[in-house]
C-alpha cells in the first residue's frame, strides 16, 4: 500500500489487536494459549507495519515524516502492548510453575514417609529376627528376617510421582530464564583474582585506558604489571 490518500487497513487492524492484548486477562491454560496466539499474531502485524512503512518511504520522497507518522506510532503501540502481552504469559507460567513445585514437593514428602514407614518395619522385623535367633528359634527367625527383606525392598521402590497440574505451553512460545551478572564491587572482584578464587580472565585489561597513558606518558610509562613497547613505521604523509 502505497497509495497516501487510503487508510491502511494494517494499522485500522492493529488498534483492535492493541486493546485486545491489554484488556486479556489469563486464568485458564486455555486463556494462556489464546493470549500466545493473539501475541504471535501482533508481532505478525508489526512487522507487515513496519514493511508498509519502509515502502512508503522507499516511494515517496517528500513528507516521508508525515506520511508515516502513524505508521510509527502503531508500531510503539504495537511493542508496548506486545510486551505487556508478553508478562502476563510469563507471570501466569511462574505461578504454574510455583504451583507445579508445591505439589512435587508434596508428593515427595508422601513418598518420603511411606519410604521412612516401610523402612521403620524392616528394622522391626530385622530386630526380632535377631532377637529369635538369640533364642535359639531359627524357623521363626529366619521368617521374620525374610519378611525384613522384602519390606526393605519394597521401600526402596517407593517413588514421588511426578506432578501434575496442567501443561502450560503453547505453540511459539518458550519461556526462558536468561542468566547474566552485574559488577557491583570491582574492588572484591579483583581481590578474589588475587586470592585465586577466581580466575585472572575474570578480569582483562582495560586496553584502551593502557594504550591512551602508554602514548601520553612515552618513555615515562609506568603501569604495573605493563612494559612499554615501542615500534616505528615509515610515514609517508606530506610526501609527493
Amino acid at each position: 500500500m502505497t497509495d497516501l490518500t487510503v487508510t491502511s487497513p494494517l494499522l485500522d487492524g492493529a488498534d483492535r489487536m492493541i486493546l485486545a492484548l491489554q484488556a486479556f486477562e489469563i486464568e485458564t491454560d486455555w486463556d494462556y494459549e489464546t493470549l500466545n496466539a493473539e501475541t504471535r499474531s501482533a508481532a505478525t502485524a508489526r512487522r507487515e507495519i513496519e514493511a508498509e512503512r519502509i515502502d512508503i518511504v522507499r516511494k515517496h520522497r517528500v513528507a516521508l515524516d508525515a506520511s508515516t507518522k502513524r505508521h510509527v506510532a502503531q508500531i510503539e503501540k504495537l511493542d508496548t502492548a506486545i510486551a505487556v502481552a508478553d508478562k502476563k504469559l510469563i507471570d501466569y507460567h511462574d505461578a504454574k510453575e510455583a504451583q507445579r513445585r508445591e505439589a512435587q514437593r508434596l508428593l515427595d514428602e508422601e513418598a518420603a514417609a511411606a519410604r521412612k514407614r516401610l523402612q521403620d518395619e524392616a528394622d522391626k522385623l530385622a530386630a526380632k529376627a535377631e532377637g529369635l535367633e538369640a533364642k535359639g528359634d531359627t524357623i521363626k527367625a529366619e521368617s521374620a528376617q525374610h519378611q525384613a527383606a522384602v519390606i526393605a525392598d519394597a521401600a526402596a521402590l517407593v517413588v514421588s510421582q511426578a506432578a501434575d497440574v496442567g501443561l502450560v505451553k503453547a505453540s511459539g512460545t518458550a519461556v526462558v530464564t536468561r542468566y547474566g551478572f552485574e559488577v557491583l564491587d570491582l574492588m572484591d572482584l579483583a581481590k578474589a583474582v588475587v586470592a585465586g578464587t577466581v580466575p585472572l580472565i575474570a578480569i582483562l585489561p582495560n586496553e584502551v585506558w593502557i594504550g591512551g597513558r602508554a602514548r601520553n606518558d612515552k618513555d615515562e610509562f609506568n603501569v604495573p604489571g605493563c612494559r612499554l613497547t615501542k615500534s616505528k613505521t615509515a610515514s609517508h604523509r606530506g610526501l609527493r
